[in-house]
């Protein structure tokens, strides 16, 4: 009984295999073949809620930033990332807003 339910499942692995054309899954078209260095901007916007303390004095508000990426070959990008973040203070608390700007630049593998 379990040879017949081996020869069925390698019959439907062998079935599979030829179906889904494996043999040729890793072959690239050169069209599909980046040119380095590549470059590209993301701009994104959130919403933050501040939390424990902060909570306290001020309210949820958005940030908004720039991601510049630098791709130089397949395995290496370098980035530069500005983000704009704004904190206004709640209406109680007789601090000043906490608005501030946040600049990231580094390395991705």
């Amino acid at each position: 009984m379990f040879t017949k339910i081996y020869k069925l499942m390698f019959a439907l692995i062998m079935l599979a295999i030829i179906t889904t054309n494996v043999s040729q899954a890793q072959t690239v078209k050169k069209s599909m073949i980046a040119e380095y260095p590549a470059f590209s901007i993301a701009p994104f916007v959130g919403i933050q809620f501040p939390m424990a303390d902060l909570g306290n004095y001020y309210k949820s508000s958005f940030n908004a930033g720039l991601d510049i990426n630098l791709k130089v070959n397949r395995e290496v990008s370098f980035f530069l990332n500005g983000t704009y973040f704004d904190m206004p203070a709640k209406s109680g608390y007789a601090g000043p807003d906490a608005s501030f700007i946040a600049i990231t630049a580094a390395s991705r593998s």
